[in-house]
C-alpha cells in the first residue's frame, strides 16, 4: 500500500539533473537544498563524462575532482577557462553549503543554472592532449583498473582511476 509518496529515482544524467534543479528552483517556495545538491551532481557528472569519454579515466574523490577541473580550466588560453571556472565555483559553493545557504534569490539561481548548463560545451572545447600532459605532472595518484561505468544512458569503459 502506497502512502501517497512515490519515490522517483534520479538518473545520473547531466541534462536530467539540471532539469530537476530548475524544477526545484521554480517551486514556490524553492527547495534550495535539493537545488544545490542537483547542481553539484550535474557538475560532477559533466566532469566524469569528459574524462571517461576523452581519456578513459574515472575520477575517485573530491581531491581528484578539484585537481582535474583545475587542469581543464588551465588548459584554455581564452576566456572559456574563466567561464568554466565560474561554473565549477558556483557548483562547488552549492556542494559546500547546501544545508547552510539560506535563501538564494531567483536571479542568482538562474545564473547558477545557466553557468552549469554551459559546462559541457566549455569542456568539449578543451584540448585533451594538453590535459593528458598536465595530468602526468599533477601529483594525482593514477591506478590502472579496467571497468565499465554507466552514467545516464551512456556506458563508458575506463582503464585508469585518478585518486
Amino acid at each position: 500500500m502506497m502512502l501517497g509518496h512515490e519515490h522517483e529515482q534520479i538518473v545520473y544524467d547531466f541534462d536530467v539533473l539540471l532539469t530537476k534543479a530548475k524544477k526545484m528552483s521554480e517551486q514556490d517556495p524553492p527547495d534550495i537544498v535539493i537545488f544545490s545538491n542537483l547542481i553539484w551532481g550535474a557538475a560532477v557528472v559533466c566532469l566524469r563524462k569528459f574524462f571517461l569519454d576523452r581519456l578513459k579515466l574515472e575520477i575517485s574523490g573530491q581531491n581528484a575532482q578539484e585537481i582535474l577541473m583545475e587542469i581543464v580550466v588551465d588548459s584554455f588560453t581564452d576566456d572559456t577557462g574563466g567561464h568554466l571556472h565560474r561554473a565549477w565555483t558556483f557548483a562547488n559553493h552549492c556542494r559546500k553549503s547546501a544545508y547552510t545557504l539560506g535563501y538564494i534569490n531567483q536571479l542568482l539561481r538562474n545564473e547558477i543554472l545557466q553557468s552549469v548548463a554551459n559546462m559541457e560545451a566549455y569542456m568539449n572545447a578543451a584540448d585533451s592532449e594538453k590535459i593528458k600532459e598536465k595530468i602526468s605532472t599533477s601529483g594525482l595518484q593514477i591506478t590502472y583498473s579496467k571497468n565499465i561505468v554507466k552514467i545516464g544512458n551512456y556506458q563508458f569503459s575506463f582503464n585508469k582511476v585518478a585518486h
